[in-house]
């Protein structure tokens, strides 16, 4: 390599991308956020200007650089439960970034406990520089001294301003429910907003047939479960999916909803049918420091005739009245029960219909005075002929579960208890020690290369070398450093294999090593294991271990090696 003289070395400097002083460069996450009020205010806290404060700043700064944006829209500033926020949570955890921007510290939280946390603890623990722009805070250059005292102040005023706006919009919000306006996100089925007055409601003609054949057929006596059925037969979309093909909901699970009992019930109750507007039946209030609670119905504001009505008060009463009186008969039934303690479903959303993809529903059936809790199809029995009939009892179908897992474990931990008599042999041992032995002279390579790595740089900060030989020569080392890493995590891995403790894959062994002993199937058993339970009827299940190819992987290396040991 040419080499310089060592003159004038003070005039040297190592230089960046940037044509700056080499030193650390951080990788920053832009975080914005707006919530639903500023939106409406139309303020200048944009999501724009946002945007464009954070990047203009990054763009004035040698030491940073942006790594990836994330952005909250119509999201409040009181909670931590945000999509994007939870996004950049999860990159922070995996090291993706050193650095995160706001553009004030109302940006990144309302909640003063919670911020606080954020900024004294999570980030200083995963190494995060906090920079806020327009509160001339920066984490790297602060004094506790100053910011100490400053940054809290600033945490507690933002949320003492939340909840003030709080206080405001639920005061105002009020004051309209109590005039009949209607102010709920979405609009009852049958009806959609009025195109000149966005809180007064008019008939959707398009599905307002629907609602009148409903209260048409149970005032003629129908059931409900048969009314569902009867409209799920016929092809009518139920109203979760009727707003997901109309764009007015966005989330898949809406695009294959069905009527069910319940959405039929719902109808049947609300008064919105007959003009009446009925609001306020949860309360939502920050400044009173409480989350969504039920309202008693006492307390419900009930504005009548504030719209056109779809069905007449006569046939809405009549429905109500066989409201009351079949809960009056099954009121009356339910007595001569025998009480049943609350079940729990072991599978929730693994077990499916094998036939139509649909979660199997628990239910409790009866049979002769004593509830018999279940499995159905959720497409089958009330929801019409949307897939054939299969069930299952909940006493036969956890006795299969037990059954199949504990058999799946006694599987692996024959393979494991196999596994380890064979590493204790003197062979195995021999070979393990002369891996080991391989690895520790790789990394005493790998530690020789690092020195002269660091080497190199001294000698380019005295001018010895040119700064084209310094980068050639940098990743030269850099290129042979992974390439012994490399072999040292494959030697390791391989090492692994005759240890006494080996288990197969790691997370398999894990998972299948903490239920070893499990004796009554549970929720926390099924869900470390199974992936997918799919049921066909007549006691034909497909189920899909979670570890499945990584159990047959052990499976076959544990005869693999008892066949090389003969």
């Amino acid at each position: 390599m040419a080499r310089k003289s060592r003159r004038n070395t003070e005039n040297i400097a190592v230089k960046t991308a940037k044509n700056t002083t080499v030193g650390k460069v951080y990788h920053a996450a832009l975080y914005a956020r707006i919530s639903s009020e500023d939106e409406r205010k139309r303020e200048c806290e944009s999501m724009e200007n946002q945007v464009k404060m954070l990047r203009d700043y990054v763009s004035s700064c040698d030491d940073i650089a942006e790594y990836e944006l994330y952005m909250d829209r119509a999201v409040t500033g009181t909670k931590f439960d945000r999509p994007e926020f939870n996004r950049m949570m999860a990159d922070m955890r995996t090291g993706k970034f050193d650095c995160v921007i706001v553009k004030d510290l109302s940006r990144l939280g309302r909640n003063y406990l919670e911020t606080g946390n954020y900024l004294e603890s999570i980030f200083p623990i995963f190494g995060i520089r906090f920079i806020s722009i327009t509160d001339h805070y920066d984490s790297l250059t602060a004094k506790a001294s100053e910011d100490g005292l400053i940054v809290p102040l600033k945490n507690l005023i933002n949320e003492a301003y939340a909840k003030d706006i709080s206080k405001k919009v639920k005061t105002s919000l009020d004051a309209m429910k109590r005039q009949g306006k209607y102010v709920a996100s979405f609009t009852p089925y049958g009806y959609k907003r009025d195109p000149v007055d966005n809180h007064h409601l008019v008939i959707d003609e398009a599905v307002s047939e629907n609602v009148i054949r409903i209260f048409e057929e149970r005032a003629a006596g129908k059931s409900i479960d048969r009314i569902a059925a009867g409209l799920n037969d016929d092809g009518i979309p139920s109203p979760g999916r009727y707003a997901y093909e109309s764009g007015i909901r966005k989330k898949a699970n809406f695009k294959e909803s069905l009527w069910g009992s319940n959405t039929v019930r719902r109808i049947l109750k609300n008064r919105c049918y007959i003009g009446d507007t009925v609001q306020g039946k949860t309360e939502k209030a920050l400044y009173k420091g409480i989350g969504i609670t039920n309202v008693a119905e006492d307390d419900y504001i009930i504005v009548e005739g504030t719209h056109e009505a779809i069905v007449s008060r006569k046939l809405f009463e009549e429905v109500q009245g066989i409201f009351k009186k079949t809960g009056k008969k099954r009121q009356s039934e339910m007595k001569s029960w025998e009480p049943v303690e609350k079940v729990e479903n072991l599978y929730g959303d693994l077990f499916v219909c094998g036939e139509c993809g649909r979660k199997m529903l628990l239910k409790n059936g009866k049979v002769k005075g004593k509830r018999i809790p279940y499995y159905i199809c959720a497409a089958s029995g009330s929801f019409g002929k949307r897939c054939s009939y299969k069930s299952i009892s909940k006493r036969k179908m956890d006795a299969f579960m037990d059954n199949f897992l504990k058999q799946q474990m006694e599987v692996y931990l024959d393979c494991r208890d196999k596994i380890a008599e064979l590493n204790g042999s003197v062979p195995a041992v021999r070979c393990r020690e002369r891996m080991m032995s391989e690895i520790a002279e790789m990394e005493r390579k790998a530690e020789k290369i690092t020195n002269r790595s660091r080497k190199l740089y001294g000698d380019f900060a005295d001018g010895m070398i040119s700064e084209e030989d310094y980068l050639f020569a940098k990743k030269t080392y850099q290129d042979e450093l992974e390439t012994i890493r490399g072999r040292i995590d494959e030697k390791h891995a391989a090492a692994e294999h005759f240890d006494k403790n080996y288990g197969g894959d790691s997370e398999m062994a894990e998972a299948y090593g903490r239920n070893s002993d499990f004796g009554v199937l549970s929720a926390k058993v099924v869900c470390d294991l199974v992936d997918k339970i799919s049921f066909y009827g007549k006691n034909r299940f497909e189920i899909k271990m979670r570890y499945e190819d990584e159990l047959m992987d052990f499976i076959g290396e544990t005869e693999k090696r008892c066949r090389d040991e003969k």
